[in-house]
């Protein structure tokens, strides 16, 4: 081994943490959501040192799908190899290879999933899906709350609803109103600046609220239901779809999350206490990539 390559070598196992993702990809081929769930690093983190390693040639890489598959190059030299033997000896190297011994198992007994969307069946998509069951409902009149890239506000304006999307980012609201205004959309769809903990919206303005994959970004999510129920006419809905609890740190620091989800209970119990009635919390889906966020689906009504 050339001089110049034993120093970068030396310098990329330098770091405690590279070496044990470089141990943990010798036991396995892995994703780089496998293994930010297995070492409880939030996965920019994980990609930047999986980085360091194929750049030094420690690992390689190969595209499976939409996943970035990883794992220890063969043949190490000899100083690799003395590093991961001797790293392989400390008890979290053990509980690592145990781990995604377990991933991998639980990635091949997965079973072959057949819902909506999960097979190439021409036409079948969750937005066509979405577009079957809008068109059973009347028009109605809809507040998108962090609305996000805008997607679901359009579709229900597409579909003869009036929406108001709201939200605190300015930029974000204008890129939404260009694309309402270049589909046409301009009289159902009407963007609005201000926060979620108090809607710029009058009493009784709107016959069902969404917060899709808001309130655990709030400091105080029981004000941001309170302030949907104020601005709900009677008998109208809220429809929240969140984060079920999880463990996920990384997303505080990484994604600016306020809160790790939440429990079907916490969240129930937040609704009533906003004055909601009729409340019902049940599970919304599990993302298939690791590390499988789980979805709640809550609705209630304001009486």
């Amino acid at each position: 081994m050339a001089t110049s390559s034993v120093s970068i070598t030396l310098r990329v196992l330098s770091d405690e943490h590279r070496l044990r993702l470089l141990h943990l990809l010798t036991r396995a081929e892995l994703s780089v959501g496998e293994a930010s769930h297995i070492l409880r690093r939030s996965q920019p983190l994980v990609s930047a040192q999986l980085a360091q390693l194929r750049s030094g040639g420690l690992v390689h890489t190969r595209r499976a799908g939409r996943k970035t598959l990883a794992r220890a190059a063969e043949a190490p030299s000899e100083l690799v190899r003395l590093a991961i033997d001797s790293y392989g000896r400390e008890a979290v190297a053990r509980r690592d290879a145990q781990a995604a011994k377990e991933c991998v198992a639980a990635r091949e007994a997965r079973p072959l999933r057949t819902g909506l969307g999960l097979r190439a069946i021409p036409g079948r998509s969750w937005e066509a899906f979405a577009h079957a069951l809008l068109a059973l409902l009347p028009p109605l009149r809809i507040a998108d709350v962090g609305p996000g890239s805008g997607g679901m506000a359009l579709l229900l304006a597409r579909r003869g609803h009036q929406v108001t999307a709201i939200d605190r980012d300015g930029a974000a609201l204008t890129r939404l109103a260009n694309l309402a205004r270049r589909e046409g959309l301009t009289e159902r769809l009407i963007c609005r600046q201000g926060d979620a903990e108090s809607l710029p919206l009058s009493v009784g303005a709107v016959d069902c609220i969404l917060m899709s994959q808001l309130l655990h970004e709030l400091e105080s999510p029981l004000e941001a239901l309170r302030s949907a129920r104020g601005a709900l006419a009677s008998g109208g809905r809220v429809l929240v779809l969140d984060l079920e609890a999880h463990h996920e740190t990384w997303v505080r620091e990484s994604l600016g999350h306020r809160h790790l989800g939440f429990t079907k209970a916490a969240l129930r119990e937040l609704m009533r206490k906003a004055g909601f009635k009729a409340v019902e919390v049940a599970s919304s889906g599990r993302d298939v990539h690791a590390p499988h966020f789980e979805g709640l689906l809550g609705t209630g009504v304001r009486p």
